[in-house]
């Protein structure tokens, strides 16, 4: 939708995310968030669709150094101009720049619901590619909610930016086709108005 055009600015979209996270309580995601990465930013970690890396400061918590790729280098250069620790790559998320077997862990936090259901595959293939034998997938999405009266999370949905919000069950239906990985959900409920979830993927040793 051309009245998103703006939100490829890095200012304006930082700015609306700050705008957002004042009418919204976001205390409770950042906590939320930082106890997954306390158990799961260990060793070599990538983040995938990073966007301007608003979340930088709780990966810096828990990791000296980390990567963090994004499609559009003008968020990536906004970035890199607040943090110290990560090593910045423009990169399309469905082809990694990075060797097989590299990253112990890689994060996901709100990119699926902009990708197409081809785009997904092919990004879960380079995720597999890139993942370490029994290393750990992260996902954080928005999805439609599995009940219809859902309103206020329906209509979130729809007219989010993200032009592929979908419901949790055809996500997982994504991510079982190629039977990649085995996974578990973890409900995020204090997340009005939009409907989310974390999955945690286990990428089978071999």
């Amino acid at each position: 939708m051309k009245i998103y055009k703006f939100l490829e600015n890095p200012f304006w979209y930082n700015l609306i995310i700050r705008l957002f996270s004042f009418f919204k309580r976001t205390d409770n995601l950042n906590s939320f968030l930082d106890l997954i990465f306390s158990k799961e930013c260990k060793g070599c970690v990538l983040e995938i669709g990073s966007g301007t890396c608003q979340f930088n400061a709780l990966y810096e918590k828990w990791l000296p150094r980390y990567f963090a790729t994004d499609i559009n280098v003008d968020y990536l250069k906004y970035a890199k101009e607040t943090t110290e620790n990560t090593i910045f790559i423009v990169s399309d998320s469905q082809l990694l720049p990075f060797n097989p077997y590299s990253f112990d862990s890689i994060f996901a936090l709100f990119m699926f619901h902009h990708l197409s259901d081809e785009c997904v595959q092919l990004t879960l293939q380079e995720i597999d590619l890139c993942l370490k034998n029994g290393g750990t997938f992260i996902v954080m999405d928005v999805f439609l909610p599995d009940k219809w009266f859902d309103l206020t999370a329906f209509i979130a949905g729809k007219i989010d930016r993200g032009r592929h919000v979908r419901k949790r069950s055809h996500f997982l239906s994504l991510c079982a086709q190629k039977n990649l990985f085995q996974w578990r959900e973890i409900a995020f409920k204090e997340s009005w108005p939009y409907d989310m979830s974390a999955f945690i993927f286990k990428k089978a040793k071999s």
